[in-house]
């Protein structure tokens, strides 16, 4: 799917987990961290939806970070705040592949190598989250107070390897994530590994109508992880 058709499909495009990720914003959540934002569909739906939420979002695309930052200029978002960088499991500067379509920003990713695409040669800084909210001065939530939606095709372990402090410090009420098997195959993980990592760290899966689920080997779809009960 190009980015060009979003537009028209509206509230249609991954509706589930919108509604979803909606649901999550209960009174006690205070910010959303829109990881792997793209040109951020998930930020704005929120930040319509849930006017209150302080929004981060993170895409090491500088075309994609500077489209964003034009849009808190002209809107006045306050509580808006895009961040030019990656997140992983390390500082580092590390290349950033994108899709060979030019219209095709989804599919960025700092896994594997697409010399022929649009991008060839750019590079990016990714840090740890954990780092970055110590960086930012953000203190770690006492109760889950935190939510947050990650898509970064197959780069996923990485970014949850980042965040292991405050994943294992429950700030987080939800996180939502990307299970594509063969993504993340091409990260050299499972999907019984990232659901493995959330369960280590106290969490377990529900499906896009916040129910319980399993993790199976062959995914294709949306997973939130909340904390255990």
């Amino acid at each position: 799917m190009t980015d060009s058709g979003l537009p028209w499909r509206g509230a249609a495009y991954e509706g589930p987990t919108l509604a979803a990720l909606l649901r999550c914003c209960t009174p006690e959540v205070t910010t959303f961290f829109d990881i792997g934002a793209n040109f951020g569909y998930y930020s704005y739906y929120l930040l319509h939806n849930a006017p209150a939420l302080v929004i981060y979002r993170f895409e090491p695309n500088p075309k994609n970070y500077a489209l964003m930052l034009d849009a808190k200029l002209r809107n006045g978002w306050v509580h808006f705040y895009p961040q030019n960088i990656g997140l992983g499991d390390a500082e580092a500067v590390l290349p950033l592949h994108l899709g060979a379509r030019d219209r095709d920003s989804g599919h960025a990713t700092f896994v594997g190598a697409n010399a022929a695409g649009e991008g060839a040669g750019l590079t990016a800084r990714v840090t740890c989250f954990d780092t970055w909210t110590a960086e930012q001065g953000l203190a770690l939530p006492s109760t889950p107070q935190w939510i947050a939606k990650i898509d970064v095709e197959g780069f996923e372990m990485h970014v949850l390897h980042g965040m292991r402090r405050a994943l294992e410090q429950r700030a987080f009420a939800a996180i939502c994530i990307e299970m594509i098997t063969h993504s993340l195959q091409g990260g050299g993980v499972s999907t019984q590994q990232v659901a493995t990592f959330f369960a280590d760290c106290g969490y377990q899966p529900f499906d896009e109508a916040l129910e319980p689920t399993t993790v199976s080997p062959d995914e294709f779809r949306n997973v939130f992880f909340l904390p255990t009960s």
